[in-house]
């Protein structure tokens, strides 16, 4: 009868050890966001799953429409033109740390990577975005209150349209291929969205028909950064460089806008301007500073008014010091 309370004791401590132990193994079949099964057994073959501080391990190209702390456990490869390698959508607060990882496709023609659609509320950092072959992008379709943050795009671009109140900051874009697309950071039909802070090389090459003066041959980047019908954003503090056109471009009706304190080198033909259905209100261009290219601002107008356009504006835009350096000629010139 002594050794009974020391029995029990025994018992119940060893029960609380198996029940440790057995949690444990199982977190790594559960994800605790869904309460769904990821898989059984063979830990080796599990796609996502939680582990031990809360994030959810991603090891494979996966859709994601549950809410979670994604992390990277490895490079990935996207083998489908038509399926992105990362496929987020209707869902919020995913956030996707690729902790330095790298996601690329060796596709023949130009896909889609990484797609984010109808998610309110991710991040998306740390990432190495790479193309072997054609070049590949990532899209974000009505998609807001995010950061695209710490980025490194090799033969690839980023592009968002109908978001609002993003920030795409401190990214790299390295286009290093010579085949022609319109831009390193495209931001259209948004508004209030934060573009700052960027490093775009365009590899930019122009060649100039002696009959006509027109640019003929070209490679590479068209622009470093491309804003679309937007309002109220941000443009600031970023480094663009080798366009075969313009370091920053404004397409469409481009409202209450901030372009400051950018640096713009070896643009072919303008740091900064806008033609394409053109129309600006209440924009502020301020020190930006551009150097090695034919103007500092171009500002016309292609095309007729839309239908949902009277008017084509340019009122109560401010231009303030911003300084063009080495002026060239329209020459034939690599950069």
């Amino acid at each position: 009868m002594k050794r009974g309370p020391r029995l029990i004791l025994l018992f119940f401590i060893l029960t609380l050890s198996i029940s440790f132990v057995s949690a444990n193994i199982f977190s790594d079949f559960w994800d605790k966001i869904t309460g769904k099964i990821i898989c059984r057994f063979d830990t080796s073959q599990c796609t996502v799953g939680p582990n031990i501080n809360g994030t959810i391990p991603v090891r494979n190209c996966r859709e994601i429409r549950s809410p979670g702390n994604y992390v990277l456990q490895n490079d990935l490869r996207g083998i489908s033109v038509t399926t992105p390698c990362l496929n987020i959508h209707d869902t919020s607060q995913v956030y996707i740390d690729c902790a330095g990882k790298t996601i690329s496709s060796n596709s023949t023609t130009a896909s889609i990577i990484v797609s984010i659609k109808n998610v309110n509320n991710f991040s998306l950092k740390n990432c190495k975005i790479r193309a072997f072959n054609a070049y590949n992008y990532v899209e974000v379709t009505g998609s807001s209150n995010s950061y695209v943050v710490g980025n490194k795009f090799n033969k690839s671009f980023y592009q968002q349209h109908s978001s609002n109140n993003n920030t795409i900051e401190n990214n790299t874009v390295d286009w290093s291929l010579r085949e022609i697309s319109a831009g390193g950071i495209i931001s259209a039909y948004g508004s209030r969205n934060i573009i700052k802070n960027n490093f775009v090389d365009g590899y930019g090459t122009a060649t100039i028909d002696p009959l006509n003066g027109s640019n003929n041959r070209a490679t590479g980047l068209d622009d470093g950064i491309i804003t679309q019908d937007e309002t109220g954003d941000t443009v600031s503090g970023n480094t663009l460089q080798n366009f075969h056109d313009c370091g920053i471009e404004t397409v469409g009706l481009v409202k209450d806008t901030t372009f400051s304190n950018n640096i713009i080198k070896n643009a072919w033909n303008c740091g900064i301007g806008g033609w394409y259905w053109n129309s600006m209100q209440g924009n502020t261009f301020s020190q930006n500073k551009v150097d090695n290219s034919t103007q500092l601002f171009q500002f016309n107008r292609v095309y007729a008014l839309r239908p949902n356009e009277s008017f084509v504006y340019f009122t109560n835009n401010l231009f303030t010091g911003n300084i063009l350096t080495n002026i060239t000629d329209n020459q034939s010139r690599t950069y």
